[in-house]
């Protein structure tokens, strides 16, 4: 299974210049706070283009798309302490939502994050950059060691904001399995 991937319609205006994809760990994942399930993608990266808005990400996903709104090469806004070394990925979801909610409301969502996580991890592996496709611990967040990371579990780690994306009850362990499959 393949997907595409939406480029040039919503670019980011807010980022921080370019980096070599050697300093690339983590495979960061967001929650839009959007249950718009067909459309979210698209409104972010319209939201990404306002001059107010001081946020940016790589990659929005919904249920029916996915948009690039930066290149991999290019530092966004994502979260604190760890833009310059981290991709990005909004998803179309709610932090609130129950284990049962994500897999109900968001399963096409899901399936096509773990698509893009594999297809990220293919791109950084022929680059000599090897961000596995496992959850990190607190501590090796920490330590900077390379892996897949939520916002939520930044903000507790580096002690940086307070954002709860993409919650507790995300079906973290079903996007890691497919993106395997996927990366074989």
């Amino acid at each position: 299974m393949a997907f595409i991937i939406q480029r040039d319609y919503f670019p980011a205006l807010r980022q921080s210049g370019t980096r070599r994809l050697a300093v690339i760990e983590w495979i960061v994942l967001h929650d839009m706070e959007s249950d718009n399930l067909g459309g979210a993608a698209e409104g972010v990266g319209s939201w990404f283009r306002n001059h107010q808005v001081e946020t940016s990400t790589h990659y929005g996903v919904d249920n029916n798309s996915i948009q690039q709104y930066l290149n991999l090469t290019t530092i966004p806004w994502g979260a604190p302490g760890a833009n310059l070394n981290g991709v990005h990925i909004e998803q179309m979801g709610l932090a609130r939502w129950t284990h049962d909610q994500w897999m109900n409301r968001a399963e096409p969502t899901l399936v096509r994050t773990a698509w893009l996580m594999a297809r990220i991890h293919r791109r950084l592996e022929k680059a000599n950059v090897h961000v596995p496709l496992h959850v990190l611990s607190d501590a090796d967040v920490r330590a900077h060691k390379h892996g897949v990371v939520t916002h939520r579990q930044l903000t507790r780690a580096l002690g940086i904001g307070s954002h709860t994306d993409p919650g507790p009850a995300y079906p973290m362990e079903f996007v890691l399995y497919r993106a395997r499959k996927y990366a074989e």
